[in-house]
């Protein structure tokens, strides 16, 4: 198996996705689900995670559940997380007010008490926007700020 191949299983395993032969199987506490054709949010992050691990200063989620466990890094700075099935991404206020104002996502609210913030945006699991594309922008915003 290569290097490649292990990262990404690992990655799948620490974001609770585990695989059989005709379908993707997940695990969410005790309880496992089933699925054959819909793409679940864990494995939406997992191909952002394959996809920019390549990049220079571009480190993992760890494991375990402290503050920031789930994040993507650069320059150890998250740029993007999965939080509550959501894909989090950090960016420039301008470009969060706009994606929030054409209907792609909304302003992340971290404790959920309406209290927003501007350089974060979050996404729906069945959002059409393209996760990869809006966490390669987060990462060059994030590396930008030094």
């Amino acid at each position: 198996m290569g290097k490649g191949r292990h990262v990404s299983l690992r990655i799948r395993h620490q974001l609770g996705i585990m695989f059989s032969l005709d379908h993707l199987i997940f695990q969410k506490e005790d309880v496992f689900f089933m699925s054959s054709s819909i793409v679940i949010p864990e494995e939406r992050f997992a191909t952002v995670i394959e996809e920019l691990l390549g990049n220079p200063g571009v480190t993992p989620p760890l494991e375990g559940k402290a503050f920031g466990s789930s994040g993507l890094k650069i320059h150890n700075k998250i740029f993007a997380m999965l939080v509550r099935g959501k894909l989090v991404v950090k960016l420039p206020k301008s470009r969060v007010d706009a994606l929030v104002a054409s209907g792609d996502g909304e302003r992340y609210d971290p404790r959920q008490d309406g209290r927003l913030m501007k350089e974060w945006l979050a996404l729906e699991p069945t959002s059409e926007a393209d996760w990869l594309s809006l966490a390669r922008e987060a990462m060059e915003f994030v590396a930008s700020k030094g």
